[in-house]
């Protein structure tokens, strides 16, 4: 993985892959609210910044992460990303704040890049296709996965939309990463969890049961157990990849009248 690269680099300090993961994650934010940051701002406390003050090749490293982070996920960047490390007093320290921005013509001082430079949307459509993966929703409800960002939650703006009081807005995601999906929990009330453990993230493999609220999900993949059944649905078209805004929601049998704004 690239965040242990991050850790050998600066001989076994954790605070590194932390930024790169939570780069990441601002990275892929940006992407899904319709344009790309292409500045970061790494606020730190300053005992933290000092670290990296003697350590110049830290931003370009974290920068390069990006870059492979982006094309990994068929994240298309107009321009190559800036990372700036600013110290912060406002900031506690071991504590990282992510500010994602957008640069003015004036301070583009890169290359622009092709985006067939940046990333290769076709190859990640590739390898999703053929790692063929799927969510069986409560035993009944098959959901194949063909997209390297979905969310999951009540709204009806979620790619996976789970219709009950107990399923938070924006509950949980799935995010397309060096090969694999991983799931995260966006804070939800009910938190989510695998195998009947609490998560924040987890790599997800072949037989999990993720449990939101009072949804079960089983995680599979047809690549890795040849062919499968695939259950017979009155909701989802067994071609669609996912519930979209303006279908039927996966729906579950509870009175709405007590629905929250969670």
């Amino acid at each position: 993985m690239i965040e242990g690269s991050f850790s050998r680099f600066l001989g076994g300090r954790v605070e590194l892959s932390e930024i790169a993961t939570k780069l990441g994650r601002a990275l892929e934010d940006s992407h899904e609210s319709g344009e790309t940051a292409d500045l970061y701002i790494v606020h730190l406390h300053p005992d933290d910044a000092a670290v990296f003050d003697e350590r110049p090749e830290t931003c370009e490293r974290l920068v390069n992460y990006l870059v492979q982070l982006a094309k990994q996920t068929a994240i298309s960047l107009p321009e190559r990303p800036v990372v700036r490390l600013q110290a912060d007093e406002a900031i506690a320290l071991k504590h990282i704040q992510i500010e994602a921005r957008y640069q003015d013509n004036t301070e583009q001082a890169t290359q622009r890049y092709r985006p067939s430079q940046l990333t290769d949307a076709d190859a990640v459509a590739q390898a999703i296709r053929k790692l063929d993966a799927f969510l069986i929703v409560d035993g009944r409800e098959h959901v194949e996965l063909r997209k390297s960002l979905l969310t999951l939650g009540r709204h009806e703006d979620n790619d996976i939309v789970l219709e009950s009081p107990a399923i938070s807005r924006k509950h949980a995601q799935l995010r397309w990463r060096y090969g694999r999906f991983i799931i995260y929990d966006l804070g939800s009330r009910a938190g989510t969890l695998v195998n009947d453990q609490l998560i924040t993230e987890y790599v997800l493999h072949p037989g999990d049961v993720i449990t939101l609220a009072n949804y079960t999900l089983i995680y599979g993949e047809g690549a890795a157990t040849g062919e499968r059944p695939r259950p017979q649905s009155s909701v989802l078209n067994g071609e669609e990849t996912v519930a979209r805004p303006g279908t039927t929601p996966l729906n579950k049998d509870v009175d709405h009248s007590d629905q929250g704004n969670v």
